[in-house]
């Protein structure tokens, strides 16, 4: 392996983990009231509205809540 790739994958594994540091760091309110802001956003897109298949992710730690958009669309 070259020596930039070993480099390129040592700054994005720090990357990494300086993002999960800041989005872990975050406040809960504000994580949820920005949950809730993708939330709406989401289920306001047309193509949302007419899909027939919709692939989620199950939030997990402190990612966007994906639980209210999986309960919106099976409602």
């Amino acid at each position: 392996m070259s020596t930039g790739c070993t480099e390129v994958r040592s700054e994005k594994r720090a990357l990494r983990r300086r993002i999960l540091r800041e989005r872990d760091g975050l406040p809960a309110v504000r994580r949820a009231a920005w949950s809730k802001a993708i939330a709406e956003r989401l289920m306001a897109r047309p193509e949302l509205l007419r899909a027939r298949t919709v692939h989620l992710f199950a939030s997990f730690g402190s990612e966007v809540e994906t639980l209210p958009i999986v309960e919106r669309l099976l409602a």
